[in-house]
């Protein structure tokens, strides 16, 4: 697409595309699935469906896309827990989490938002997200 953008020579204009159909029976039971599955196999022993073992990988790539877009940059996998828990606590440390922002919608009244971000809370936080 970027390369579409740049080399269009009218606006307004799309890119060529194409519709695939892809077949899918029913829809899952999605989330609720994989909630039920999970107290199956503590109740009943069942194995399951999405262990967490598969699941980190999951947490590993959206910390990944968090960092390109940080970053601006290609990330490679595996990630780099260091470099990602730096840029984390880069973040915390600049910060502005817990100052007020007053927002006046429409020149009608003030809506106070204070957001409150204490790095004591995310200190540790990418030690339990990251392999």
């Amino acid at each position: 697409m970027g390369e579409f953008s740049r080399t269009a020579t009218a606006g307004l204009t799309q890119p060529e595309s194409w519709t695939i159909e892809i077949p899918v029976k029913g829809r899952g039971e999605q989330h609720l699935g994989i909630l039920k599955n999970f107290v199956e196999a503590i109740l009943d022993k069942k194995s399951l469906i999405a262990p967490a073992g598969e699941g980190i990988h999951s947490v590993e790539l959206a910390n990944a896309m968090l960092m390109s877009a940080f970053l601006d940059k290609t990330i490679e996998l595996p990630l780099d827990a260091a470099a990602y828990e730096a840029l984390l606590q880069e973040n915390v440390a600049t910060s502005n989490a817990g100052d007020e922002v007053v927002i006046k919608p429409d020149g009608v009244g003030e809506l106070h938002y204070v957001y409150d971000l204490a790095p004591a809370r995310v200190e540790n936080f990418s030690k339990f997200i990251l392999p």
